[in-house]
């Protein structure tokens, strides 16, 4: 009986030990299975924090883009406002080049001769009106009148029913947008 207890006694010490070995492999299995799992989830967190960082940082960049196209437009149309304003104050030097009187009378003729009217006024600076050798104008009866203007004329029907204005600061105004794009194209294009 000694002997079968021992016997028992040695079998369940085997068993015991095998019972811990296969436990100590299941645990060393289970610790590298969590390891693996931790470097895969640790290489995604840091993939998608890779991403995040990459994609604020695109954000950032084009954010900076348009902050320094917005100036650089802001700083373009205060030039171009000011190089208009200078020219229009300029305008009183205009006289100085050959070509005015002659693009100051072909204007007006071209104005009088749309006006419906019989009788027109022809609207004229002090300084203007000496440069004005319009002569007769078929079926016109011309009035020149002294005007508020610095530059160019005025031709209205008498009974001011239609006004045709060449008053060059008012077109320069009217077509600054216009102005702005040609200067534009041809100085920064």
């Amino acid at each position: 009986m000694k002997r079968l207890m021992r016997k028992i006694k040695a079998e369940m010490k085997a068993r015991v030990a095998s019972i811990m070995r296969e436990a100590a492999r299941e645990e060393e299995r289970i610790l590298a299975d969590a390891k693996k799992r931790a470097r895969a989830e640790r290489a995604k967190i840091l993939e998608e924090a890779k991403k995040k960082a990459e994609t604020e940082k695109q954000r950032i960049i084009a954010e900076a883009r348009l902050k320094a196209r917005k100036e650089r437009v802001a700083t373009l149309d205060r030039l171009l406002e000011e190089a208009i304003g200078q020219a229009l104050n300029d305008l009183n030097s205009i006289r100085k080049y050959r070509q005015y009187a002659s693009i100051l009378n072909k204007v007006t003729k071209q104005a009088i001769e749309e006006t419906p009217s019989n009788k027109v006024n022809v609207l004229v600076s002090k300084r203007d009106k000496t440069k004005l050798r319009l002569g007769k104008i078929k079926g016109k009866k011309i009035r020149i009148v002294n005007g508020n203007l610095q530059a160019g004329t005025i031709v209205e029907a008498s009974d001011k029913s239609v006004s045709i204005s060449n008053d060059f600061a008012e077109l320069v105004k009217e077509r600054k947008q216009e102005i702005k794009r040609e200067l534009v194209r041809r100085f920064f294009s």
